[in-house]
């Protein structure tokens, strides 16, 4: 399961930027609720499993740190002390990826017959 979104860090102090994901907060229906309810979230080892892919739309720096026990993902931005414009503009875009919340009862084959998607008919071989 995937999600992805862009959003602009709140300044803090050092001049450090950050932006919280709080899937506690999320309303219901948006697409990190959604992202939150269809992956598997159970566990601290669920947690491990989970990727994030961040670009900054500046030049500088940008992390995260994942607080299972808080329920989010804080985002932190540190523009380089050359680049001045206004803290607004400090977009970094994200991309969230973890297993399917039914992912252990499904296999990458399928044996049972149940009708999806055949790869090959998209030039796969």
């Amino acid at each position: 399961m995937t999600s992805e979104g862009s959003d602009y860090p709140r300044p803090t102090a050092d001049s450090l930027y950050q932006y919280v994901i709080n899937f506690g907060a999320e309303e219901e229906g948006s697409d990190l609720w959604l992202f939150k309810k269809t992956s598997n979230f159970g566990s601290q080892s669920a947690w491990e499993k989970l990727s994030v892919l961040l670009t900054s739309q500046f030049e500088g720096k940008v992390w995260y740190d994942l607080r299972p026990q808080e329920n989010q993902i804080v985002l932190y931005a540190e523009p380089t002390k050359t680049y001045n414009l206004e803290p607004k503009t400090y977009a970094v875009s994200y991309q969230l990826s973890a297993p399917r919340v039914d992912s252990a009862k499904w296999g990458n084959l399928n044996h049972d017959g149940v009708q999806g998607i055949d790869v090959r008919e998209f030039g796969g071989q």
